[in-house]
């Protein structure tokens, strides 16, 4: 039996973009995207939320919610709707 070498096996960090009709569409940090039937995400996960998951082969074998980045980037995403909203863009403009 071959060994999987690191190149065809690897985790890697991805967040989901949309789910339709039960498929999920993730994607990494380098900008690949997967369809993923959403049953064989964890059953939390919803449009937003970062995952660590592990491909094989080109294909998203298995997943786990990553909560730290999915915390940090929705505080990342609360304070800069609140910058917006106070107007803290236009206050530097020229």
């Amino acid at each position: 039996m071959k060994k999987k070498s690191a190149e065809e096996r690897k985790t890697v960090h991805a967040v989901i973009e949309s789910i339709e009709e039960g498929i999920a569409i993730l994607e990494t940090d380098d900008r690949t995207q997967y369809e993923v039937p959403k049953s064989r995400l964890p059953e939390a996960c919803h449009t937003g939320h970062h995952l660590q998951v592990e491909i094989e082969d080109g294909v998203v074998v298995s997943s786990a919610m990553d909560e730290e980045a999915t915390t940090n980037a929705k505080v990342k995403v609360e304070a800069m709707m609140s910058r917006l909203r106070r107007g803290d863009h236009l206050k530097n403009r020229k």
